[in-house]
């Protein structure tokens, strides 16, 4: 008889790694488009199925009374429209004035970048970063239902031009890329009563990654030629300029909706959707209407690895928020310090358990790791694995470290609560 059990353990692996990697990964994905050209960017027509595929495996993991939750609850929504399409573009437009004055083409692409829908893979990065799944969908469909709307009068507004939205080509894209993969997994999810978020969806987010890499290079690959031939040091200070408003954007978000009151898991969805956008609709109408180097900022902007170094910066003051236990909730803790914590709490191998599923480790060791903390007891659990193939090397990788999100209502409010729990020793 087939065993999925190995299989699914290897993809958990696969998905721990392209998570870590994830700053790298894009990047990477630049370079390679770079490098390829013209050899593969006959794929483009694949990308906004590919962007489906994402939206799909995150309507899995989504109910409909999530997402219906989110409607009823607009606050955070009116903040993301507040924040994408009106601070954020008038944040470029200053910046651009400041850095480029005299250069209405490169200031006109700087609003413009910033007067587009948000991006797709703003939804990956809040997946990654516990930040709301519903809420990061809506926003998607509410910015790119907006875009036709607010692009050209923002444009028109803070650039004194003119760019023509292909309407009914956005909606198109938006029904592809958007609202039927995502119906379709939200009616999966409540077909399987959420079933398909404890098993299935789980193990195909390693293949959302993938599919962004692929995005990446294949969207990089159009305007590959362009960017070599036109190869300039103007590049430079655009790029910079690009940094510096990917740097503005993420504290900003998070800073301003901490003061509008909305909850850390919103406001990550939240941030991500304020600070990123939708390279694929710039590139197209920067190339359509501006020069090769003003229309530059459109592609540097979601690809430079600043955009992804201020996730650091701004990963903190989310973890500054969550109550994690061991004295450890007042700061971002690096690995070396989670070891020095794991070192530390190793007492006696007193408990042996069979099996590591997320459940024994996730309830069982999480309450031993309490006992430990509230009383005397100190044991700490090896685990042994029932099957030839399981979660044995990722868990023995981790130093048996990871992370328990408790979610519920207590008192009226809905407490979220991280630790990470010190119990597991290893397993054989």
């Amino acid at each position: 008889m087939f065993h999925f059990q190995p299989i699914e353990a290897r993809l958990k692996s696969l998905n721990y790694h392209l998570d870590r990697f994830m700053p790298v990964l894009t990047p990477s994905g630049v370079l390679m488009g770079l490098l390829l050209g013209s050899l593969v960017s006959w794929m483009t027509p694949s990308v906004p199925y590919l962007f489906g595929l994402i939206t799909f495996i995150g309507g899995l993991g989504i109910s409909s009374n999530a997402f219906f939750g989110v409607i009823k609850k607009p606050k955070a929504i009116l903040f993301f429209i507040l924040g994408a399409n009106i601070i954020m573009p008038l944040i470029a437009w200053a910046l651009a004035n400041l850095l480029f004055p005299g250069h209405p083409a490169i200031i006109t692409g700087f609003i413009l970048l910033m007067a587009i829908p948000t991006a797709i893979t703003g939804y990956i990065w809040a997946n990654i970063y516990q930040g709301n799944g519903a809420l990061s969908l809506t926003l998607i469909i509410v910015s790119t239902l907006l875009a036709p709307i607010l692009t050209p009068y923002t444009v028109a507004l803070l650039a004194q031009t003119t760019v023509q939205i292909d309407t009914k080509g956005m909606m198109i894209s938006l029904l592809i890329m958007v609202v039927i993969p995502s119906i379709v997994g939200i009616l999966i999810n409540n077909a399987t009563q959420g079933k398909v978020n404890d098993r299935v969806a789980p193990n195909l987010r390693p293949f959302s990654k993938i599919g962004l890499f692929f995005i990446i290079v294949i969207n990089t690959s159009n305007v590959a030629e362009r960017l070599i031939a036109d190869a300039s040091w103007i590049y430079l200070p655009i790029a910079l300029a690009c940094a510096l408003l990917a740097t503005i954007g993420y504290p900003l978000a998070h800073y301003l909706g901490k003061i509008a009151g909305i909850a850390l898991e919103d406001r990550k969805s939240v941030t991500f959707a304020v600070s990123m956008r939708n390279i694929s609709s710039a590139l197209v109408l920067a190339i359509a209407y501006f020069p090769p180097r003003d229309s530059t900022s459109s592609h540097l902007r979601n690809r430079l690895p600043a955009n992804h170094l201020c996730l650091h910066g701004i990963y903190p003051l989310w973890e500054k928020e969550n109550n994690v236990t061991y004295s450890i909730e007042k700061e971002l803790h690096p690995c070396t310090q989670l070891l020095k914590l794991r070192r530390q709490s190793q007492g006696k191998k007193k408990i042996l358990q069979f099996g590591e599923g997320n459940f024994l480790r996730a309830f069982v060791d999480w309450m031993i790791d309490i006992l430990n903390e509230k009383t005397d007891f100190d044991g700490n659990v090896v685990i042994v694995q029932p099957l030839e193939r399981g979660l044995s090397e990722m868990i023995n990788d981790q130093k048996g470290l990871y992370t328990t999100v408790l979610r519920g209502v207590q008192g009226g409010k809905k407490p979220l609560r991280n630790s990470v729990p010190l119990a597991v020793s290893a397993v054989v």
